[in-house]
């Protein structure tokens, strides 16, 4: 599809060419503004006295330019151990744990902090003689020293201030971290702040809540933001204001960390997780009531309970529009919000419930900036909010007649779903007009062929992917960044998924792809036995390798060897695969189905009745074949999979390395390079296949392919010969050649280890990097030339490497594209 509205600039890096055998997670740098940014903190309402099971999760941090103790009031220093200067990423992940755990959290005491910049002890109105101030809790010293190292965690909204978050001055990685780390507090029971949240004094809800609100008012005031609805959502959604919605989240974390703690709760954990609904707080009062419950665990089972139940009862919507309608100036639009608020109250039915609900959320969308000023648009975002809610719970309700439901009522109720994620931000105007020029095409009451309705319930799969790549556009980079501290933070996707009406969407399209399946007569097949049920494509592809399940102890897979892994569906870290095998409740937004799609590898559901035959071979070398129309096949490897497969069982492990020809390699190339003057044959020479191949199609299509401009390899490797610190004489480059070298002697944990720590440190080394001035001139006459006058277009910037499309591996997902840069 050729781009005619934006032009491409293709970065080209060529850092893996240095050591092909290097393979390691991505994961993002952080970089020195990064480190420097101001501290801000997502908090919770505060609790009701007296009752444990409601308390809500406080936080607390302290303002970099504030600390200091004032020299009458310095409190004594405690004796500890010297901290390293440059803790490691497991030492870090240590401190982590043990705040979870910690009275304290990340805190060592409570302090006032002065507008003037001095910190005092706590005593009644301190801060009054300089200027009035905040009382929170103050880091200790292991906190501060993670946030040294570019992990800006435990953070306060107390000390900050709006433009420290958004605008120019801004650094505009830290708001989706800031919320990050607000999803790992609602996710993972409090987080740092698991034990934290009930220190008195450490933050003072009221301070948080007024902060929180002034940065959500700055953020619908502001063009900028006002443009990106999904984010700005979500901000509404995680930062604390007085509304409390995140409760679905609260749920689904509350219930893993119970099963962690618990291991018979896990079945009640994945039931929670994949098909909610309100009779789950009722089945979790019988199992705690039970001989299988931990009696240690009662608090967390009660709180887990009513977190349920509140999310169940929450049927506020018309009251909610009834007070927003009170405040919208325009007559037409108070009418419209009249009529859904008086239809929602004279229609209980489920489905007239998710239908109205996602009016709603349409409403609010394409409204928003004609409701009001930014008070009342806020409003508007806590009235979608409860909408959200209101379509989820309703879901629910439907979902329990979907047995009986026809083909063209579940074909309509994944039109209503696709609405709502439309008003939700998840899903944009045209991917929603495409999902519904699709269900038009299976028409009610008409018939259609076979394949014909699988072609379509196919292409009707996409919308999850969609949806995840847009939160991972809007918060990937925070995710990456946060990844290596928290590995959990990559649950925010699925999370959000799970908690919005695309639940229920994936939902009714696995019963149809099931439908369509029988309607084919696809047979499955489980070691040369004929199976009719309990296998169910998710992610289609082929891959052998050796069975391994998380239930035992995870081995010691060698470089190389190919490994396909059963795993519970709710697993939040997975090794390197080559296939999955989900066990028994897979679904198409479950963490490990979002990775497969990403990699794009095999992953099969795996019925109750099946696990026993596939735990028998565990350890052995097996064939996973899943093919897009929904056949899965699982056989022992043999001689009749050599043809298919290539190499016979157990050679892979020879294959440890990429090789690539560094002969071709053509470092003296160092100007900017318009793709309309490369063919296929600089690929891998002077660029990458990328820009290569755009500027090929260039030539074979005139006047069809948007202009493009090209950084060679060249740039990239003369800025590894830059010093790695400031005044020191090694080089980049050997301090990359040398540490390829240690890595390689290294076991496959320790290597593992410093592959992420390597990765951070070159991220964040790169990213302070910038072009000299006569690289920066000759650059902006390149884009002058290229693509015309500066400010009259935007372009996508590309990465791109010289080891893509190598025979034996592909570099598919592993670059980054940044659209619409102006």
């Amino acid at each position: 599809m050729a781009l005619h509205k934006f032009t491409i600039i293709i970065s080209l890096s060529c850092l893996y060419w240095l050591s092909p055998a290097l393979s390691a997670p991505s994961t993002s740098p952080p970089t020195a503004s990064q480190a420097k940014q101001p501290h801000a903190e997502a908090a919770r309402p505060t609790a009701k006295p007296g009752n444990k099971a409601a308390q809500s999760l406080n936080q607390a941090a302290a303002t970099p330019a504030k600390t200091q103790l004032s020299k009458k009031t310095a409190a004594p220093a405690a004796v500890n151990r010297p901290l390293p200067e440059k803790p490691t990423l497991q030492e870090m992940r240590d401190w982590i744990e043990e705040m979870k755990t910690r009275e304290r959290g990340p805190f060592k005491h409570i302090r006032w902090f002065c507008k003037d910049g001095k910190i005092l002890e706590p005593s009644p109105f301190a801060c009054e003689p300089y200027g009035g101030g905040v009382q929170h809790g103050e880091w200790t010293d292991k906190t501060k020293k993670i946030r040294e190292m570019g992990f800006p965690i435990a953070n306060v909204l107390a000390d900050l201030k709006p433009e420290q978050v958004i605008g120019w001055d801004a650094d505009a990685s830290f708001l989706p971290f800031l919320l990050m780390e607000k999803f790992l507090i609602d996710f993972d029971d409090g987080w740092v702040f698991r034990r934290a949240r009930f220190y008195r004094g450490a933050l003072q809800d009221y301070n948080e809540q007024d902060v929180a609100t002034e940065i959500l008012l700055a953020m619908l005031g502001d063009p900028v933001w006002r443009e990106q609805f999904a984010p700005l959502r979500e901000a509404a959604r995680l930062l604390p204001h007085g509304v409390s919605t995140n409760v679905l989240t609260q749920i689904r974390g509350l219930s893993t960390t119970i099963a962690e703690k618990d291991p018979g709760f896990s079945n009640l954990r994945d039931k929670i997780h994949v098909a909610p609904d309100a009779r789950d707080a009722q089945r979790v009062r019988d199992y705690a009531a039970g001989n299988k419950a931990k009696p240690t665990l009662l608090e967390e089972y009660a709180r887990l309970i009513e977190s349920i139940d509140k999310a169940y009862a929450l049927k506020t919507l018309p009251s909610a529009l009834e007070d927003l309608g009170k405040r919208v100036g325009n007559d037409v639009l108070k009418a419209r919000i009249a009529e859904m608020s008086a239809e929602l109250q004279a229609r209980p039915a489920a489905e007239d419930q998710f239908r109205l609900s996602a009016d709603v959320l349409v409403f609010i969308r394409e409204n928003l900036l004609d409701l009001g000023r930014t008070r009342v648009r806020l409003q508007a975002m806590d009235v979608s909010l409860v909408a959200e809610v209101n379509a989820f719970t309703a879901s629910r309700e439907l979902l329990q007649a979907l047995p009986q439901a026809s083909r063209s009522k579940r074909l309509a109720w994944m039109g209503l779903s696709a609405r709502a994620l439309y008003g939700l931000g998840l899903l944009t105007q045209r991917e929603h007009d495409e999902i519904h020029r699709s269900l038009a095409r299976l028409p009610a009451g008409r018939t259609v062929t076979v394949d014909t309705y699988r072609s379509e319930l196919q292409y009707l799969e996409r919308p999850p992917g969609w949806s995840a790549r847009r939160l991972a556009y809007h918060f990937g980079d925070a995710i990456d960044r946060m990844k290596p501290l928290e590995p959990m933070i990559e649950m925010y996707v699925p999370d959000r998924l799970r908690s919005s009406p695309m639940l229920f969407y994936s939902s009714v399209l696995e019963s149809l792809v099931e439908d369509a399946a029988r309607l084919s007569g696809v047979e499955h097949s489980l070691f040369n036995q004929k199976v009719g049920t309990g296998l169910r494509r998710l992610n289609p592809g082929i891959a052998r390798g050796v069975l391994y399940t998380k239930a035992e102890t995870e081995p010691q897979v060698t470089d190389g060897t190919a490994a396909i892994w059963l795993v519970p569906e709710t697993t939040a870290d997975l090794p390197a695969v080559a296939g999955i095998l989900t066990a028994e409740e897979g679904n198409a937004l479950s963490h490990v189905q979002l990775l497969a799609r990403n990699l794009g590898i095999p992953n099969v559901v795996v019925g109750r009745n099946l696990i026993d035959s596939l735990q028998s071979r565990r350890g052995k070398t097996i064939v996973l074949a899943a093919s897009p129309a929904g056949v899965v096949r699982i056989e022992d490897d043999g001689p009749q999979w050599a043809g298919l497969l290539g190499l016979a069982s157990g050679q892979e492990a020879s294959r440890q390395y990429i090789t690539v020809d560094l002969q071709k390699l053509d470092l003296s190339q160092t100007r900017f390079i318009p793709t309309s003057q490369l063919s296929a044959t600089d690929s891998g020479r002077s660029v990458g296949p990328k820009a290569a191949q755009v500027g090929e199609l260039s030539k074979q299509f005139p006047g069809q392919v948007s202009p493009g401009l090209a950084i060679p390899f060249g740039i990239y490797r003369a800025m590894l010969d830059r010093p790695r610190e400031p005044g020191k004489p090694q080089t980049m480059f050997a301090w990359m050649q040398a540490q390829y070298a240690e890595m390689a002697l290294l076991a496959p944990g320790p290597r593992a280890e410093r592959q992420l720590e390597f990765l951070s440190t070159m991220r964040a080394w790169i990213g302070k990097q910038e072009l000299d001035d006569a690289q920066k001139a000759a650059l902006r006459t390149a884009m002058r030339d290229t693509f015309g006058e500066e400010g009259s277009y935007g372009v996508f910037v590309r990465s791109d490497t010289n080891i893509e499309d190598l025979p034996g591996f592909t570099g598919a997902g592993l670059n980054k594209t940044v659209p619409n840069v102006v």
